[in-house]
């Protein structure tokens, strides 16, 4: 039996931006009232918030659909409330999700949500860790398995592939690296990267080689016969 919590509208604080959008000045605190969640809502108490190169063009624009003034899409938290219909996740639950653009986002220390877009938080990752996660690894994720239509099933039907994965080092590309060697079991993956730290980072994530990519790339990979 889930725990329902049928709270009444709380104030907080948020960030938010100019609606006209504009420079990292026009940032600023407000208080906000986030609403008892409906129908299949989560009312999430936000203990950390991602941020990506979208946030940043969203607030240069003043957003992407519509005069949503309140960004951020990547968020860490705590079920505070559930709507009545909320059937995957009970108040307690720690969570991990990226919002919609044209929603309010979790940059606010409390955040309305769809249940059906979340994900439990993994108990081995801090709010931090994970609020660093959710739109690089769907992005990682649409691009290896819904983009290029590799198989996702896990079964390691594609694992005799070699996957090149550009800018490695990069929060998608870490990613893709991850979800290609051990998600996948690609026999080979190949990541791009130019400079020492980001060499060795694609290589904790599990690249077999990496090629510079400021360089031709097909010479490199023909020295390493794939």
């Amino acid at each position: 039996q889930y725990l329902r919590v049928t709270m009444a509208t709380i104030k907080c604080k948020a960030i938010q931006a100019n609606a006209g959008g504009g420079a990292i000045d026009t940032l600023h605190e407000v208080d906000v009232e986030v609403a008892a969640p409906v129908g299949r809502q989560l009312r999430v108490r936000v203990h950390a918030v991602g941020m990506n190169p979208v946030d940043c063009k969203c607030r240069a624009v003043g957003g992407l659909a519509g005069p949503v003034v309140q960004f951020g899409y990547d968020a860490s938290g705590v079920v505070e409330a559930v709507g009545a219909d909320a059937k995957f996740f009970r108040v307690g639950d720690a969570v991990y999700y990226s919002g919609e653009i044209n929603k309010a986002g979790t940059n606010a220390e409390y955040h309305l949500v769809d249940e059906r877009i979340v994900g439990r938080k993994p108990a081995a990752l801090s709010h931090a860790d994970a609020a660093a996660v959710p739109l690089v690894a769907i992005t990682a994720w649409e691009g290896l398995f819904e983009s290029m239509r590799l198989d996702a099933s896990g079964a390691g039907r594609d694992a005799d592939l070699v996957v090149l994965v550009v800018n490695g080092a990069g929060g998608v590309g870490s990613i893709a690296i991850q979800l290609a060697k051990t998600f996948m079991r690609a026999r080979t993956v190949v990541a791009t990267a130019s400079r020492d730290a980001t060499v060795a980072w694609c290589k904790k994530m599990g690249a077999d080689h990496v090629i510079n990519h400021r360089e031709p790339l097909k010479p490199q990979l023909d020295v390493l016969g794939v």
